[in-house]
């Protein structure tokens, strides 16, 4: 619900920044995605495009430090819609993969990953 004359903010985060790393899990995403005909879009761009949306500004946080366990970082994948386990065909395929990339690609202090995330915020008027 917005106010009459209010301003949309609109919150994404990238967690998957190391470009090593994005090249690694590609095919992994998209050998094992149960949704095989996602195609990624920015929110942002697709709500102007279709006019419904005037951007005002944006503002992207320098990176910080995340941590996650095997465990959080496989959580996390498995909250995106192409990765819900129960639409999976082999998950436990995925996760092996998947912490095979990690392991090879980031660096692990006590048992949690070395990552950083950005945030990136984009505000403006509702069309």
């Amino acid at each position: 619900m917005l106010v009459p004359g209010g301003v949309l903010a609109l919150v994404y985060r990238d967690w998957i920044r190391a470009p090593e790393l994005g090249e690694r899990l590609r095919p992994i995403y998209s050998g094992y995605a149960a949704k095989t005909d996602f195609t990624r879009r920015d929110v942002v761009e697709e709500l102007r495009r279709r006019d419904l949306f005037a951007q005002l500004g944006t503002q992207t946080t320098a990176p910080e430090p995340w941590r996650p366990t095997l465990d959080e970082l496989i959580g996390c994948h498995h909250s995106q819609s192409g990765f819900v386990l129960e639409k999976m065909d082999d998950p436990e395929g995925f996760d092996r993969e998947l912490a095979a990339a990690l392991d090879d690609l980031v660096p692990v202090v006590d048992g949690r990953y070395e990552l950083d995330v950005v945030a990136t915020v984009a505000w403006g008027r509702p069309a």
